[in-house]
């Protein structure tokens, strides 16, 4: 599943007592209160533990507040993985969803809460997640794209195939205008917006069609959708298009085929399954793993980019040109205004 993230910002905390005389009853905290309140806290706490129990407080105040899907992935993660509790971490988060009515609240906490689901061998009905927003209004396109990549990853090929196809029918210049009505985003931009919407849900459409069977339509969509594919600085795809082709070919035994699609991911994309993919495609040509992680180092070398020269300001503001620089050892700092 794409990342969501999880938020710093979006942390909340249990209600504190505002001192005053022990003899009267402290005013209720109100939830914007306590989200305040949490991201103090989150920002002072020095320990997995104090980070887990913000969000268990938080849950078990407002299980169904505006920023519970936040919570569940500050629980998730601090007690799920770093404190490696994930039952206790699910326990937590599944109460709180338990209790939530909203249908957005329980899609946003519930999608939080499904990859750890699966983890635990309690998988959560993602049907009923997505059956209950529809009830509500229609998914949005990232919704959507949830739903497909959650689908994909634990097989669920039909409901990935329904999603892409809801998702391609949101790839078009007046849906993205609505999901973003604040942006000043102008026509090339939108257009190129829409176009990676289209290859992304055609990716996942052609995935789950390969899976479910149809093999000869899947591989003409991962064609179709081929065209429109855009690529980093490397060669690495901005979207999972050539990792599912290249799976496809995998499967069918096409070597050569598979090798070259999955290899800029493998090499430069810090991708782990592209690279076991690759390892596979490689013993399928070669007949062993012998010599494979050789072979890795020159298709790094044979497939790297010389950078374009630019200039950049240090922290005095004097200017320097890259190539300038060549043979020293140099670091860059990018810094994003917030």
């Amino acid at each position: 599943m794409r990342k969501r993230g999880l938020l710093v910002a979006a942390v909340a905390v249990a209600a504190t007592i505002a001192p005053g005389c022990s003899k009267l009853q402290a005013p209720a905290q109100s939830e914007a209160g306590a989200y305040k309140a949490a991201k103090a806290a989150y920002y002072k706490a020095e320990t997995s533990q104090q980070k887990a129990k913000i969000g268990e407080d938080y849950l078990g105040k407002y299980p169904g507040g505006q920023h519970a899907a936040g919570m569940a992935s500050l629980v998730i993660e601090y007690e799920g993985h770093q404190l490696k509790e994930p039952d206790r971490a699910f326990a937590t988060v599944d109460g709180a969803l338990q209790k939530v009515t909203d249908p957005e609240v329980r899609f946003e906490v519930g999608m939080e809460l499904l990859p750890l689901s699966y983890e635990v061998n309690k998988p959560i009905d993602l049907d009923q997640l997505v059956q209950g927003l529809e009830g509500k209004r229609p998914l949005t396109f990232n919704e959507n794209l949830d739903v497909m990549e959650a689908a994909a990853k634990h097989e669920r090929w039909q409901l990935a195939e329904a999603r892409a196809d809801l998702a391609l029918g949101q790839a078009t210049p007046e849906t993205y205008r609505a999901d973003h009505p604040n942006s000043k985003a102008g026509d090339a931009a939108i257009k190129r917006a829409v176009s990676r919407r289209s290859t992304y849900a055609l990716a996942y459409k052609a995935w789950a069609l390969f899976n479910l069977g149809h093999q000869d339509e899947a591989m003409s969509l991962f064609k179709t959708a081929d065209k429109d594919a855009t690529f980093n600085y490397l060669g690495v795809c901005n979207t999972p298009l050539r990792q599912f082709w290249g799976e496809a070919e995998l499967a069918q035994g096409n070597w050569a085929r598979a090798s070259e699609l999955l290899e800029p991911s493998a090499l430069f994309g810090a991708n782990d399954t592209a690279l076991a993919d690759l390892r596979k495609a490689y013993a399928g040509r070669h007949g062993s793993e012998a010599g494979f992680d050789a072979y890795l180092w020159k298709e790094r070398e044979r497939r790297a980019r010389k950078v374009d020269d630019f200039k950049l300001p240090d922290y005095k503001g004097t200017n320097h040109k890259l190539s300038s620089l060549e043979g020293k050892v140099t670091y860059l700092a990018f810094w994003f205004p917030t």
